[in-house]
């Protein structure tokens, strides 16, 4: 009982500290801003954390289809690949090359990944986007013919981050020009209805 009186009489004086701070603050000139400034520095990794929760956690809510196509070929049940019997974790939007590919949901693009093709181990998905969005979701577009998009900036929704193309695998033989669309958790989704997957989020039920 003792500790508990001792600690709570500590925060009582942290708390009487801070207002007087404050206070004191409030009374010199341009004062309010020298109260943000103050609770800024404060507090900032509790604001910033409590930006990343809300940034993770919040709806990602609906999107919009990334490129004027109604050519999408996709399972909605498994996301079997159209053409093999490997995942494919994503829908297939057919357009002409150079069509414009807009971003579906606004976000940070954290990569963009240029097709190499002289390398071993080529990235099969060419050249490539990945957008972080909100509710902790990674937007993937691949196969572009060129990247608009650059990394480490804010995209609108809408706003064009590259052109529909056939690289990385969409390059041989038979295969159309295609922009393959993919949505990645990051924080996985373990229930019954999702246990499949977890990871991934099938783009078609979120399309507006």
């Amino acid at each position: 009982m003792k500790i508990c009186s001792e600690l709570q009489n500590k925060e009582k004086a942290k708390v009487i500290i801070e207002l007087d701070t404050l206070e004191h603050l409030l009374k010199e000139q341009d004062g309010p801003k020298k109260i943000f400034k103050h609770m800024k520095k404060r507090y900032y990794f509790l604001i910033l954390g409590i930006l990343l929760i809300v940034f993770l956690f919040w709806p990602a809510g609906k999107i919009i289809n990334p490129i004027e196509s109604n050519r999408i070929n996709y399972n909605p049940k498994s996301f079997w690949h159209p053409w093999g019997d490997h995942m494919h974790r994503g829908i297939d939007i057919f357009a002409d090359t150079g069509t414009p590919i807009r971003c579906a949901k606004s976000g940070l693009v954290i990569r963009t990944i240029k097709a190499n093709d002289d390398s071993p181990n080529p990235y099969q998905g060419g050249n490539a986007v990945d957008i972080l969005g909100m509710g902790g979701l990674v937007y993937h577009y691949s196969h572009m013919s060129k990247i608009i998009a650059r990394p480490f900036t804010f995209v609108s929704q809408g706003e064009i981050i590259g052109l529909v193309g056939r690289t990385g695998n969409a390059s041989r033989p038979g295969c159309p020009p295609h922009c393959h669309f993919s949505i990645f958790r990051i924080i996985p989704n373990y229930s019954e209805s999702e246990k499949e997957h977890p990871h991934y989020i099938n783009p078609v039920e979120l399309l507006q």
